[in-house]
């Protein structure tokens, strides 16, 4: 099983600028004592979508076996996002520009779930 939770919220701060604030949860494990998630079903971040300034796919857990540096994902993840966003003066205000913070942590928790 997998579920995700996202919240986004933007708050108009002036006329020009805005507070956009993304919270993004992720937890998936496997049924039963079949083990975790399949290696493509894992959890990851870094890239645009998520931590920016990273590589995609790049932060969490890794497999450092066999002198190979894999990135293998997490059962849990956890992003959040602030971003301040202007509008330039003499442009239309679907141009913008913006600073922001992103933040990422990752979990790999062991767990079973099943029926009795």
């Amino acid at each position: 099983y997998r579920a995700n939770y996202q919240f986004q919220h933007y708050m108009p701060l002036t006329k020009q600028m805005t507070l956009a604030v993304n919270a993004e949860y992720g937890l998936g494990n496997g049924y039963g004592n079949r083990g975790g998630l399949p290696f493509y079903k894992n959890f990851y971040a870094g890239g645009v979508g998520s931590v920016r300034g990273y590589a995609s796919s790049s932060l969490g857990p890794r497999d450092r076996t066999n002198g190979v540096d894999e990135s293998i994902g997490g059962t849990h993840r956890m992003v959040g996002n602030i971003e301040l966003l202007f509008s330039l003066p003499g442009f239309d205000r679907s141009l913008r520009l913006g600073t922001f913070f992103d933040a990422g942590c990752f979990l790999v928790l062991e767990f079973a779930v099943g029926a009795a």
